[in-house]
């Protein structure tokens, strides 16, 4: 039974890549922030012994520790096989363009490799999994500077800056701020010569349902938190949120089944894995489509105070293979890509049931 390394497990992707690890029957050590989380994933899988799903704590911004994966790694009677990083966004201090970031991004991913080579010559192979969400908050809101931050609900919202600015042209330079950094990982393999193989496997735009659920309105990420806002344009209850102007999306278990099946495919030593199922259809497409889906959507959504400079992009959705022109997913093993309409249906209906649960506690609360 192969044993591998997951770098990110309660993160929206790597709780999937978690779930489909441990169908595949494999073997996994997570890296987590904290105790409560490793307890959050037993409770979510009690009967699964620790001798198949073990856990290591990290805390938050402690990753490029040099011990970090010495400890990781260090049990030599029973080696990994193989390291997957889905790495949460970091939010730079000194970070204040997109350029700044890229750089910075680059020099974290190489010193984790590094750590990871100095640590084990058993690791075969390495799969970083990322999204272009992460650049595109750059280009789509520069005044208010888009690197990570943690928002609340109720917070203001800024008005996305991207009327001006073309999807494709968002698209693409995020993708080139992508390729930046695969570059400069290529370059560090090259100059390391490093024993493992290595996967950069990317995707647009990331929707799809949590593994947990949702219980609180931080449990929805990635660019779930623009179907969250969809579905509160009628209230104060939005937040800045991805995607940010890529209307190119995957949904998470075609991203976790595809980061699975990487670890088995013949593959040269260096790899760049593209995943888009097509593209997403304009808001207002989308809110037509829940609102046939679930009636309750109606007193949420109102077509017509939809953001009219995030629906003017696309009026349909392309068809699957309109994007992935590498065949990454025939390679990967995907029949297919799951639609638009199970990304965002399963999503909605994660978030109203949330919505059912929070109006039920506040009624309760106030006596009624």
């Amino acid at each position: 039974m192969k044993r591998i390394l997951l770098v990110g497990a309660t993160h929206l992707v790597g709780s999937h890549i978690l779930d489909q690890a441990l169908s595949a029957n494999l073997r996994v050590r997570a890296i987590l922030e904290s105790r409560e989380e490793a307890h959050r994933i037993q409770q979510l899988y009690p009967s699964v012994d620790s001798s198949v799903l073990d856990f290591l704590v990290v805390p938050s911004g402690e990753i490029t520790r040099p011990r970090v994966f010495s400890d990781a790694l260090s049990d030599s009677a029973d080696p990994f096989e193989a390291v997957i990083l889905c790495l949460a966004a970091d939010a730079y201090e000194e970070v204040d363009c997109l350029s700044r970031y890229v750089a910075a991004e680059s020099e974290r991913v190489c010193r984790i490799l590094g750590s990871i080579k100095d640590a084990s010559t058993a690791v075969g192979r390495v799969i970083l999994v990322s999204s272009l969400t992460r650049f595109a908050g750059w280009l789509a809101n520069p005044s208010t500077s888009g690197h990570p931050r943690r928002y609340t609900i109720n917070m203001p919202v800024p008005e996305p800056e991207i009327g001006g600015v073309d999807s494709d042209y968002i698209l693409e330079a995020s993708r080139a701020s992508d390729n930046v950094i695969y570059d400069a990982i290529c370059n560090w393999i090259k100059d390391s010569n490093t024993s493992f193989e290595f996967v950069a496997l990317s995707a647009p735009a990331i929707y799809g349902p949590s593994i947990w659920g949702v219980d609180h309105w931080v449990d929805i990420q990635e660019a779930n938190l623009e179907i969250w806002n969809i579905l509160n344009k009628q209230t104060s209850e939005t937040v800045p949120s991805p995607p940010y102007g890529i209307y190119s999306y995957a949904d998470v278990r075609d991203v976790a089944l595809a980061t699975i099946q990487a670890l088995h495919v013949p593959m040269t030593r260096v790899n760049r894995v593209y995943l888009s199922a097509g593209s997403m259809p304009s808001t207002l497409i989308i809110a037509q489509y829940l609102t046939a889906r679930f009636p309750e959507c109606e007193e949420l959504v109102q077509s017509d105070q939809l953001a009219p400079q995030l629906s003017a992009c696309l009026e349909t959705a392309q068809s699957p293979e309109s994007e992935d022109s590498n065949n990454s997913g025939s390679i990967l093993g995907l029949g297919r890509y799951r639609s638009w309409e199970e990304a965002v249906g399963d999503v909605a209906a994660q978030l109203l049931d949330f919505r059912r649960r929070r109006e039920r506690t506040r009624k309760m609360g106030m006596g009624g």
